[in-house]
């Protein structure tokens, strides 16, 4: 026997009752797990188990993308309900059929997907997970890449005890321009522009508590129990003027940009005043966790560590993304 075709991540697709179409393409890495709890008791002094069953299951989606202008659109930096009726498309982690020798999936329908699907007549609104930013970061020199994960509940209507709904011998979907990256910016920390970076992270830390009841092995609820954002800066100015006691960051005087490289102006970067960057504005409080610190002769580095927090009387959301921005 010969293996002669192979499968490729080719995107994700989704559109909800919450979220018009949108797609996600420049995946970078993705999996989908489908981690059961399984047990096989031992009875009657036999060493061997007699019966083998599932008691749970938890399904999920998880991927990396370098196109996090479209993850922050969907996601935010936080959480998103996927919910809708047979109206809508659902969500859909794609898989191309490609070719010994090819350099392009096979045409035709012949392609796989995974996710979760609002099928059936109904037109009653049904909840299916829940899709959250799990972290974004960028490396000097790099670009920014931003992970995301979904967690799937069962269809209520259905029979089946898994969320996981799959499709073959599909068509692939028509995907956006996947040439976007952005890499590290200018950075406003309560009005203190930090100079010298080398790296940002954001690490959404948002907790999704799945429930089921009367003994299913499908999450049948989930949401979102806990949001708490860390952003973490690291560079090489150990002179960065963080008191001890902190810093008090305001969507007002804290900035954070990600500027979009160039692709084909022939620039390294697009212009500032062009309105293609993304920019987060953050409140909370901010502490230099790191003075200084490095190893044999490499550069000093300093981390400054920002934790934000619910706003309420402001825009609410501890940190807002925005994309299409110029930086200011």
């Amino acid at each position: 026997m010969t293996i002669n075709a192979i499968w490729k991540p080719f995107g994700l697709t989704i559109e909800t009752a919450d979220i018009a179409s949108k797609k996600i393409a420049g995946i970078t890495n993705y999996s989908i797990p489908d981690q059961i709890q399984v047990d096989r008791p031992n009875v009657d002094g036999s060493p061997y188990p007699y019966i083998t069953v599932v008691q749970g299951r938890e399904e999920m989606i998880q991927l990396t993308s370098s196109n996090v202008d479209d993850v922050l659109d969907i996601v935010g930096v936080g959480g998103q309900c996927l919910r809708g009726n047979s109206e809508y498309e659902g969500v859909k982690m794609w898989l191309a059929k490609w070719d010994q020798c090819s350099q392009r999936p096979v045409t035709g329908s012949v392609h796989k997907f995974a996710g979760i699907v609002f099928d059936g007549e109904s037109l009653d609104i049904k909840i299916r997970g829940i899709i959250s930013l799990d972290s974004l970061s960028c490396e000097h020199r790099g670009d920014a890449t931003a992970s995301i994960k979904l967690d799937l509940t069962k269809d209520p209507e259905s029979v089946n005890n898994f969320a996981m709904d799959q499709g073959s011998n599909q068509p692939l979907p028509v995907m956006y321009d996947n040439r976007r990256r952005y890499t590290l910016g200018k950075t406003v920390i309560a009005g203190l522009t930090l100079i010298g970076k080398t790296g940002v992270e954001i690490s959404s830390n948002v907790n999704v508590n799945r429930i089921s009841t009367d003994s299913n092995p499908a999450a049948q609820f989930v949401h979102i129990t806990e949001n708490k954002p860390v952003i973490t800066i690291r560079g090489i100015d150990p002179t960065w003027a963080v008191p001890a006691a902190g810093l008090v960051c305001t969507h007002a005087n804290t900035q954070i940009y990600l500027r979009r490289r160039g692709e084909t102006s022939g620039l390294d970067f697009e212009p500032d005043v062009a309105t293609k960057h993304i920019k987060f504005t953050v409140k909370g409080r901010a502490f230099k966790t790191q003075l200084f610190g490095g190893s044999a002769n490499n550069p000093a580095e300093s981390v400054l560590m920002i934790y934000p927090e619910y706003d309420p009387v402001g825009v609410m959301v501890p940190i807002v993304a925005l994309t299409g921005q110029a930086i200011t």
